[in-house]
């Protein structure tokens, strides 16, 4: 393990683009979709950070002659990765193990719909001919019910993976597209996996139609929701603006009694001054007249 560690940081040194890269994969700042130059010893390192990644949506490691072991490493980390749905592995070196470690993954694993394997010679191990990683791919159609895609043309299937693809796609209802051509496979074979594709994908069209007229009908009860909540709030704005259009009437009404009050107070203040006035002049010209009369009547005398 230490051999290995050390080994890539080794290889990482020479490779800035490599290490830039997997400093993206760590901190989840890659794009959706990426291709990453790998060789047998930064694939390891790629596995090891893809286990936590969530910003990967596409993964191309296509055509880069990449070992078995390295195909391992890579599609062990699908046992943990829930972000991966598209995974491109075309035109490498990847065997039984690469294969047998995919299958496994895929099991358990919920997210991954698209693979391609195309151009592998899965069937041949180090030791020669081996069938394991074929079995356990076409076992594992049993029980995943995500995968929708795979390719696997020119991969050494032969006629006897062939018959393990038939049983194992007897179970599925999911897969639409298996691509087995170029494998030796029997017409017998070709023609009971064409079959049960064509009635995968019309249970599949039939399942869309459903979430589609589900999805017509929530955005029909989404739409009366909007237009309820529309009306019912053009009725609250219509009972604010009345409610405020009161308010205003009567601030507007208290005003002007106001108004009439504080001039009813000024107009009765002028009747009183000019009242005060009218009796004091009145008080005025009696005294004067009394005046005038005691005046007439001294001479008189």
């Amino acid at each position: 393990m230490e051999g290995q560690i050390q080994e890539e940081q080794i290889e990482l040194e020479k490779d800035q683009r490599i290490e830039f890269w997997l400093h993206l994969v760590r901190t989840n700042q890659t794009p959706s979709t990426a291709r990453i130059s790998l060789n047998a010893i930064t694939s390891r390192s790629l596995a090891k950070a893809l286990w936590d990644n969530s910003s990967i949506v596409a993964l191309d490691v296509s055509r880069m002659k990449l070992s078995d072991i390295a195909g391992a490493y890579l599609c062990r980390a699908l046992r943990n990765n829930t972000s991966i749905v598209k995974l491109d592995l075309e035109s490498n070196y990847f065997g039984p193990k690469t294969c047998k470690t995919l299958a496994d993954s895929l099991t358990t694993n919920t997210t991954v719909t698209h693979v391609n394997l195309e151009s592998n010679l899965l069937s041949r191990g180090a030791k020669g001919h081996d069938i394991g990683g074929v079995e356990a791919m076409a076992e594992m159609l049993k029980t995943n019910t995500t995968l929708v895609y795979l390719n696997m043309w020119r991969c050494g299937v032969a006629s006897e993976g062939g018959h393990k693809f038939v049983t194992g796609m007897g179970k599925n209802d999911a897969v639409i597209f298996l691509e087995l051509g170029n494998n030796g496979l029997t017409q017998n074979q070709e023609k009971r996996i064409a079959q049960k594709l064509d009635d995968n994908k019309d249970q599949y069209e039939a399942k869309q139609e459903v979430r589609r007229a589900e999805a017509r009908r929530k955005g029909e009860e989404k739409a009366v929701r909007r237009g309820e909540e529309d009306e019912k709030s053009k009725k609250e704005e219509l009972k604010t603006w009345m409610h405020d259009q009161k308010v205003k009437r009567a601030a507007a009404r208290a005003e002007e009694l106001e108004e009439a009050a504080r001039k009813e107070r000024e107009d009765r203040k002028l009747r009183e001054q000019e009242e005060e006035e009218k009796a004091k002049k009145d008080a005025e010209a009696a005294a004067a007249a009394a005046a005038k009369k005691a005046k007439k009547k001294g001479k008189k005398k």
